[in-house]
This record gives C-alpha cells, sequence and structure tokens, in this order.
C-alpha cells in the first residue's frame, strides 16, 4: 500500500472475497474497491446476512439442530446443515466470516461468478437489500459468470476417458465426480460402487482416496495418495465392469468429459466450478433441466440431463 502511495494512482482496486478487509485501505486511498465473491449467489446472500443472523439468537448453529434459518432470497434450511466453518460462534473462523458482511457492503460492488438467469431470487434479494445488515448500505451486485478455466493449465494427466467415452452411443453415459477434495469414506465407495454394478448402466467415475479423519486442519489439506482400486473396489469390481464402465484414478478433464456426446447424466456433490462447468458444456445447447426438490436430507438436488 505505501507503493500506491508513492507512485501512479490504480483506477480501481478489485479485492478477493477473504481480502475484504482492504476495502477500508482503499477507501482512506481514495480508490474504489470492489470485492470479487468467486462462489454462488445463494452462498454470498448467507455471508451478508450472517450478522443477522448472529443477532437472531445466542446458540451455535451446531447446537440448533433442525431449527429452520432463513435468509433472503434463497431456500429455508436446517442449522445443522449450514458451512462448517459458521458451525460454532466462538470459532476463529466463525468470526472472521462474521467480520466480512461490512467490508462487503462498504465497497463499491460486489462481483460474483454467477448469472442472474441461475440464480434470480439470491441476486435480486441482494440488490434490493434484503440482504444487507441494518445500518449498512447495499453496493451493487455484478453478475460476470459463469468464470471457468479455458484448460488445465501445468496438468499433466492422462485422457484415456475422453477416447473412451468416443466409443459408447449418444447420452448413455453417467459421469460420476465430486471435486477436488475426498467426500466419501472406504465404505461409502464402496457402496456406490455396488450401486453403480446393480444398475447395469454405462458409467466414468473418478475416484478418490478415501477422506482423512484427522483434526488437524492443515493436514486435511495435504494431497491424497493414488487411490489403491483393488483394496478399494469390491473383489471382481473392476473385471466385472469392463466395458461398460470406467474408473479413473484422482483427476478427469471434467470440463471436457462433459463436453463429450457420450455422457448422457453428471452425478456431482454440486461444487460451485461443476455447476458451471455443466452450463458451459453441450448441456446447455441441448434440453437444460434444472428442477429445485426437497430431499429426505433437507438438501436442494440440481437435476441435469441431456435430451436423447
Amino acid at each position: 500500500m505505501d507503493n500506491l502511495k508513492s507512485g501512479a494512482s490504480p483506477a480501481i482496486l478489485v479485492v478477493d472475497f477473504f481480502c475484504s478487509v482492504t476495502v477500508d485501505v482503499a477507501t482512506e486511498l481514495g480508490i474504489p474497491a470492489y470485492c470479487f465473491f468467486i462462489c454462488c449467489a445463494e452462498t454470498l446472500a448467507i455471508f451478508l446476512y450472517l450478522p443477522v443472523l448472529h443477532a437472531q439468537s445466542t446458540a451455535s448453529f451446531r447446537d440448533m439442530g433442525a431449527e429452520i434459518v432463513r435468509v433472503p432470497g434463497i431456500p429455508s434450511f436446517p442449522a445443522m446443515h449450514c458451512f462448517k466453518p459458521l458451525m460454532d460462534r466462538h470459532d476463529v473462523a466463525y468470526r472472521a466470516f462474521l467480520r466480512v458482511s461490512p467490508y462487503l457492503c462498504r465497497s463499491q460492488g460486489i462481483i460474483v461468478n454467477t448469472f442472474r438467469s441461475l440464480e434470480p431470487r439470491p441476486a435480486d434479494a441482494i440488490s434490493v437489500g434484503l440482504c444487507t445488515p441494518p445500518g449498512l448500505p447495499t453496493p451493487p451486485v455484478y453478475c460476470i459468470g459463469p468464470l471457468i478455466k479455458a484448460e488445465e493449465v501445468g496438468v499433466k494427466r492422462s485422457r484415456e476417458c475422453l477416447a473412451w467415452l468416443d466409443t459408447h452411443p449418444k447420452a448413455s453415459v453417467v459421469f460420476l465426480c465430486f471435486g477436488s477434495r475426498s467426500l466419501f469414506s472406504a465404505n461409502q465407495t464402496r457402496e456406490l460402487a455396488i450401486g453403480l454394478e446393480a444398475s447395469g448402466k454405462r458409467f466414468l467415475w473418478v475416484v478418490r482416496s478415501p477422506r482423512r479423519d484427522i483434526n488437524d486442519p492443515v493436514k486435511k489439506l495435504d494431497k491424497l495418495p493414488e487411490p489403491d482400486l483393488d483394496a478399494l473396489l469390491p473383489e471382481g469390481f473392476l473385471e466385472r465392469t469392463k466395458g461398460t464402465g470406467l474408473v479413473v484414478k484422482s483427476w478427469a478433464p471434467q470440463r471436457d468429459v462433459l463436453a463429450q456426446d457420450a455422457v448422457g447424466a453428471f452425478v456431482t456433490h454440486c461444487g460451485w466450478n461443476s455447476v458451471l462447468e455443466t452450463c458451459t458444456s453441450t448441456f446447455l445447447h441441448q434440453q437444460f433441466i434444472r428442477n429445485t426438490c426437497e430431499a429426505s436430507v433437507g438438501a436442494e438436488i440440481l437435476l441435469v440431463q441431456k435430451s436423447c
């Protein structure tokens, strides 16, 4: 910031959500500051509204159980389904997120990696100030998505799955991929394999090593080893599903896979990058179906399929 004071002043400053504290510094220097939010508008609505939720109760979300949390512009949800970093109101992470909302509101605008036709309700609720805590201004919201990587830079991995997809009929393969972090235990992975085999459907499945049950938050982010498929999957699974299924270790070029005509369904953890990559794939050029439904676990399900 000392360099900014002594040199030529930039026209504007665009800061990441996690660097929103610099909004006040930019204001001091007379530089308009904008916050860039890489996630969806629904998540932005929750973070903006967090000070209001905090004032409504003295309990942590983790202690509220099935009590319903209401945020303008998004479906209500049980407190137990809130983001992990927000579960304990006394946690350092929670306190940090609580401080973010005022900085977002004092910025000259919030740039969001989404588009209004995908998330009209939260985008409109934020824009008209329904998510803004009392006493704070409502900044303009700019939906500039979907922004995704045009290609995988610096990644040197096998792309044999694309050639495999070329050998299958249009819209016949179920693609299963659950993000860059491991979500499933060994038992859950085995059960998923049993279900896939029983379905008799063609599939392309990206399998990662089981999640680590450790308390150290830093070690949880360490790169996982390649999965041992023989130990992880049911005995004989790979042989029995040869031809109808392909299991890929750890990673697949998801954007390119979704663009393949052979892919007829996508089973995903609904991470935001995955959702946006789906929207920009050939799914969008065919029949795009988006149904939000109430599931038994109280979550929202994004159902996407190609017309055959």
